[in-house]
């Protein structure tokens, strides 16, 4: 008898190929357990124009594997999110977010060592309008393409944005209340959150600049101004304050800018987009802030130049 179809030889074969099929089938069901989402909102009963902060955090529990995950455009691709009233209508989006799959090259990518997490926030109000009090319920649906392993390294961030062997996926609803404008309540939030810049470093900075410059200007301007008067967080924030307040034009929000346009301490090469940001200001805002916007100009510059957009669309 041949030796290769020897019955015993032939089981061991068997058994040894058995058990590499069931190998290779093991890293999809493996992974899903090894990466995890937690998720929840800060508060979830806030005063009309405070911040609602959704606040995640991807858990890598390998002991030995790095993990690669795709984020996306603003971080923010991997989430499909509504915000929707007691009566079942949906909050108007102030900018839409990218589905999945949608501009999903752009954005960020990001590795995960063994046995640590990457934290993440949602500021809700900075891409809902939520105009008055109420019950309201957050929705999310989450789909993370990621990569496990020794070879996570060697995926092109176009390979993962395109799609993986596997991909995280969870579903939440949260409630939030709203209750009515509180002014009090507001500037002690704004204030709270300026100081808490003080110890903060990374992405708490990010969570906190973002939730700060998406409050109501006449209950922050206070607080942005003590931030524009610290010496020590200027620079740091800059790059996050701006973006924020080009979305929410105000008197205030144009002073700030106008900090940072001329200041020595920012870089050169940023400047050009917060003075389009104002001259945008001029074009689009009512009649007090295009009054304002002008003399701003007039007062630096002498006159009042043209808007000719960046390559960031400023």
């Amino acid at each position: 008898m041949n030796r290769i179809t020897s019955p015993p030889l032939l089981k061991g074969i068997m058994t040894l190929l058995t058990a590499a099929c069931a190998l290779a089938t093991v890293p999809a069901t493996a992974q899903e357990q090894l990466l995890d989402l937690e998720m929840e909102i800060t508060k979830k009963t806030v005063s009309l124009g405070e911040p609602i902060i959704l606040d995640y955090k991807i858990i890598n529990s390998s002991s030995s594997d790095e993990a690669y995950i795709h984020l996306g455009e603003f971080s923010k691709w991997w989430l499909t999110i509504s915000l929707v009233d007691e009566a079942g209508r949906e909050a108007p989006a102030i900018k839409a977010i990218p589905p999945p799959g949608k501009q999903a090259l752009q954005g960020r990518a990001a590795f995960i060592s063994p046995m640590s997490g990457f934290p993440g926030h949602f500021i809700v109000n900075q891409w809902f309008v939520v105009s008055r009090p109420g019950n309201y319920r957050l929705n999310v649906h989450a789909r993370l393409n990621y990569v496990l392993g020794s070879h996570a390294r060697r995926v092109t961030q176009e390979q993962l944005a395109k799609g993986s062997d596997t991909a995280l996926t969870r579903d939440y609803s949260f409630p939030i209340v709203v209750t009515r404008r509180e002014p009090a309540r507001l500037r002690a939030v704004a204030e709270s959150l300026r100081a808490a810049l003080s110890e903060a470093k990374g992405h708490q900075t990010r969570r906190l600049v973002e939730a700060l410059f998406t409050m109501p200007a006449a209950y922050a301007a206070p607080s942005w101004q003590e931030l524009i008067n610290d010496p020590e967080r200027p620079i740091d924030i800059q790059s996050s304050v701006t973006g924020r307040l080009a979305r929410f034009p105000s008197l205030e929000a144009a002073d700030f800018l106008t900090w940072i346009a001329w200041s020595s301490k920012i870089p050169e090469h940023t400047r050009p987009g917060v003075k389009n940001i104002l001259r945008r200001f001029h074009e689009k805002g009512n009649a007090n802030l295009k009054q304002h916007v002008e003399q701003i100009f007039i007062r630096i510059e002498g006159k009042m130049p043209p808007h000719t957009p960046t390559e960031y669309g400023y």
